[in-house]
């Protein structure tokens, strides 16, 4: 998450979005290394068609000459963790084959981390937080545990190379619901 959000504040959401797009290739790329699975023409014009369709989306050629190799750095960064997240999320649940946990885990370890992250950069935790604004992300993280927690279903169900692409694809919704 702090790639994806240092990518953005870099490099702007039109960039680095394109950039996550790229994330189901690195998580097909492992997926068939590590965990064996086999991707077949109609997974692979899919997955292709998923990351033109949104990097189609949000590309903007004009801008794209002011990027700064750095921030390229921490978007390529953000694509690659994503799509081994889904990778060690899929071996994880042949282990332990339990979405609830599955998601208690990765929400307790996420939060944990954020909280250390935040403490070290700012040197203190906020002291007046908006009311308004704190509900608003408890709705956000309401929306955002569901997302995984169906991402954990449909990974539990089947493989990395068919879940993610559809994944991947959450940004026409986006467009479809703004």
């Amino acid at each position: 998450m702090y790639l994806s959000m240092e990518a953005t504040a870099r490099i702007g959401p039109t960039i680095s979005g394109t950039f996550a797009a790229t994330a189901p290739l690195f998580a097909a790329f492992t997926a068939i290394l590590a965990l064996g699975e086999e991707l077949d023409l109609l997974i692979s014009l899919g997955t292709l068609a998923v990351v033109v369709g949104v990097i189609s989306l949000t590309w903007r050629p004009a801008g794209a000459r002011t990027v700064v190799r750095a921030a390229l750095l921490f978007a390529t960064g953000a694509a690659v963790i994503r799509g081994l997240n889904q990778s060690v999320s899929k071996f994880g649940l042949a282990l332990m084959p339990n979405v609830f946990m599955a998601g208690f885990v990765s929400f307790a370890v996420s939060t944990v981390g954020a909280l250390l992250l935040y403490r070290l950069r700012r040197g203190s935790f906020p002291r007046d937080v908006d009311r308004r604004g704190l509900l608003n992300f408890i709705l956000n993280g309401c929306l955002i545990g569901t997302a995984i927690g169906c991402m954990f279903a449909a990974l539990q169900l089947d493989r990395v190379v068919v879940v993610s692409p559809i994944v991947a694809a959450y940004p026409l919704f986006t467009l479809f619901t703004a």
